[in-house]
């Protein structure tokens, strides 16, 4: 398999690297997974399931402000140059993850959730992992566009294999608990911050630099940043809807299937991390043919992938779940299933999504997800009070391929035919 990851991402070293820490993240986060659900129960990791949702929401918006374009526009910068953007977009992040942070706490602290009460009892240590994990997440992709690939991975395995060693101890102390969990993970993130700040080059910035860097996320993200927040009116909100319905068994439920799976994220976040910087600098010095032809390969190569995977998963569903996670969440295999098919959807939407955000076309990003916001609005409760974890599952796969038409309306609109030839 990795002989054929590697054909997928081009067969250099500095892109090997990258999957492996890919596989580092990924692979730790697949363990963690087992522990918490297998050690707290499917209820209680119904629970914690939700409170990742609010992680990944900060690290949605994060990522369409600072990441996207950090990775379209950092190599348009000189050598000279490119520092002082580097640095003005720290001090910027820096600034951001303080206001998240403080939206998250007077989020959960004042809005009752009626998913669990003792997510409100967390909002404190939940708001200050919010602030580390955003920095921890912003400093790794900052040392992975500079190459700087022993910092990144040194950073990753501080901030997630140590977790697995923590919460190990926990259990064999007798003291594994969900907010001991989320304690593990923002200690976790803390050290990995304190180490990549230490590597961080030589810091200075200015105010001038800082105010042009603003202006120019600003315009390349601001449909981006309103598409992540519609994100969790998409498929996001068909699982907090679930979690009212059903309660927090239904999000342990999706948990499950979505950490099986999740071997397929090391491919997925490897290419979310390589290749649009690629795309960028290909579409620079060779233009949009060069640009097509590489995203048919990666797509083709990694649809491949996909479905071996998917299918590997599905056949042996019963013994996975049996071993990995335990008896109570056998009634959830089927589950498997549908999350084979969403991962194929999201093989199928990445090339797209790449060639738009290459041109600059982030406006018909948003379109596409406010389009499945707007279907996630309409049919996330009638379909779950109605058909329950079946309509969860199946609005989920009709938010991706709501957002795919569009997103292949958008790329024909542009004159792109050429990236959907085989």
């Amino acid at each position: 398999m990795m002989f054929f990851l590697q054909k997928i991402l081009g067969g250099k070293e500095d892109k090997l690297l990258v999957l492996f820490d890919q596989g580092i993240v990924s692979g730790s986060n697949f363990v963690i997974g087992i522990l918490i659900a297998r050690f707290l129960g499917i209820e209680q990791f119904g629970v914690y399931g939700f409170i990742i949702l609010i992680f990944l929401f900060c690290l949605g918006l994060q990522q369409a402000f600072f990441v996207m374009p950090l990775y379209s526009l950092g190599p348009t910068y000189s050598s000279d140059s490119r520092p002082n953007y580097l640095n003005s977009l720290l001090v910027i992040q820096a600034t951001s993850t303080l206001f998240f942070s403080l939206i998250c706490f007077l989020a959960l602290t004042f809005i009752p959730i009626s998913i669990s009460p003792k997510i409100q009892e967390l909002s404190g240590i939940i708001a200050i992992t919010v602030i580390l994990i955003l920095l921890q997440d912003f400093l790794r992709r900052l040392f992975l566009f500079q190459g700087c690939f022993k910092n990144l991975i040194l950073m990753d395995i501080i901030a997630y294999a140590f977790q697995i060693v923590l919460l190990s101890l926990l259990y064999l102390l007798d003291e594994f608990s969900l907010e001991n969990c989320i304690k593990t993970i923002c200690f976790t993130m803390l050290i990995s911050v304190i180490y990549g700040f230490s590597k961080v080059r030589k810091f200075s910035f200015r105010f001038a630099v800082i105010k042009e860097t603003l202006t120019k996320h600003w315009m390349f993200s601001k449909w981006l940043l309103a598409r992540a927040i519609l994100t969790y009116s998409s498929g996001n909100f068909f699982i907090i809807a679930s979690g009212v319905i059903l309660g927090p068994v239904a999000i342990g439920a999706v948990k499950m299937g979505q950490n099986l799976h999740g071997i397929m994220n090391v491919v997925f976040l490897a290419i979310e991390n390589h290749v649009p910087i690629v795309s960028a600098n290909l579409f620079q010095k060779k233009g949009r043919i060069a640009l097509y032809d590489y995203l048919k390969q990666m797509t083709i190569k990694s649809l491949l992938l996909c479905f071996g995977l998917g299918v590997t998963i599905v056949v042996f569903s019963s013994w996975l779940i049996l071993n990995l996670y335990g008896a109570d969440y056998m009634s959830y295999a089927y589950v498997l299933v549908w999350f084979a098919i969403i991962n194929l959807l999201v093989c199928i939407s990445m090339p797209l999504r790449f060639a738009l955000r290459t041109f600059e076309k982030t406006k018909s990003l948003f379109v596409a997800t406010a389009l499945s916001a707007l279907f996630g609005f309409l049919f996330a409760y009638p379909l779950i009070e109605t058909f329950q974890m079946n309509g969860l599952l199946f609005g989920l796969i009709m938010s991706q391929f709501i957002m795919i038409f569009y997103l292949v309306y958008s790329v024909f609109k542009s004159g792109k035919q050429a990236l959907l030839r085989a």
